[in-house]
């Protein structure tokens, strides 16, 4: 069964749907899944029929950003598994005709595992993929690099060039989530308190209110993650009388002088200096 007309007409109007952000495009996804369907009998008996290869691949490409703009991260990573076999395994019977789309796509995915601090998947990933010459793969190496660094001044400078980027804001969202997290856990285990004041500059936060919400949604986040002898999570309380972050349970070994603390707070940021 070949790609004809009607096929054709529903993944661009689709593709314009996603677009213009249209309320229709999830049904319209469904819908054009679901002819594509019947084609992928007939790749069974014969899978080198490049048109309906050429369809399923620009059909899922769509399903991705779409799932972007929907914030739906298990959905955008389905159709890049999707497209992976496009990519991929259709490399030669493709050859000459490979998406505009493609690096663009990758690079979201490293961006989507660089920020859910899936490190191992990332690399692997970035193993698989051929050229890493495209700026869309080049962004996403050079935002883990600071990561593992502890560049974090850099993280936040590229968050602000790159969140005007299409698809990439929810992306860099989380990055800078986890940013924060490794920042604040770093905190946490090198004293009893910091100073507001220092916490927020530290968290790349603009207010105590915002550090407030922060922490209230990490501590939400980690309320399970206990060790086996039952220990719970530190406690961390935003005391506004004293103007300090507190960090409640702190083992007395993780406990350290200020003057340490901001040492090793240092040595995580990089240069402290660069944080303004």
């Amino acid at each position: 069964m070949p790609v004809n007309a009607e096929l054709k007409t529903l993944l661009a109007s689709l593709t314009k749907e996603v677009q213009q952000n249209g309320k229709s495009a999830s049904d319209m996804a469904i819908q054009t899944k679901r002819e594509y369907g019947k084609l992928q009998n007939a790749l069974l008996l014969n899978p080198h029929q490049v048109d309906e290869i050429i369809f399923g691949r620009d059909l899922y490409e769509q399903c991705a950003f779409l799932a972007v703009k929907q914030n739906d991260l298990e959905a955008f990573e389905r159709q890049v598994k999707q497209l992976k076999v496009y990519y991929r395994d259709f490399t030669l019977l493709l050859k000459g005709q490979q998406s505009p789309n493609e690096h663009k796509i990758m690079g979201l995915y490293l961006l989507y595992l660089l920020a859910s601090d899936r490190i191992g998947e990332f690399h692997t990933e970035l193993e698989l993929i051929g050229s890493h010459d495209n700026q869309f793969i080049q962004n996403p190496m050079l935002l883990e690099r600071a990561l593992m660094e502890g560049n974090y001044a850099s993280i936040n400078k590229s968050i602000k060039q790159l969140e005007s980027q299409e698809h990439y804001k929810l992306f860099l969202e989380m990055l800078l989530q986890t940013m924060r997290r490794r920042i604040a856990d770093a905190l946490a285990r090198s004293s009893h308190e910091v100073t507001i004041d220092f916490a927020v500059k530290m968290l790349y936060l603009g207010s105590a209110a915002e550090l407030k919400t922060f922490i209230e949604k990490h501590q939400a986040e980690t309320a399970d993650m206990s060790d086996a002898s039952g220990a719970g999570a530190d406690k961390w309380v935003v005391d506004e009388k004293s103007k300090k972050l507190l960090f409640r349970e702190a083992t007395e070994v993780e406990k350290v002088t200020t003057y340490d603390t901001i040492s090793n707070v240092i040595g995580y940021a990089t240069e402290i200096e660069r944080i303004v």
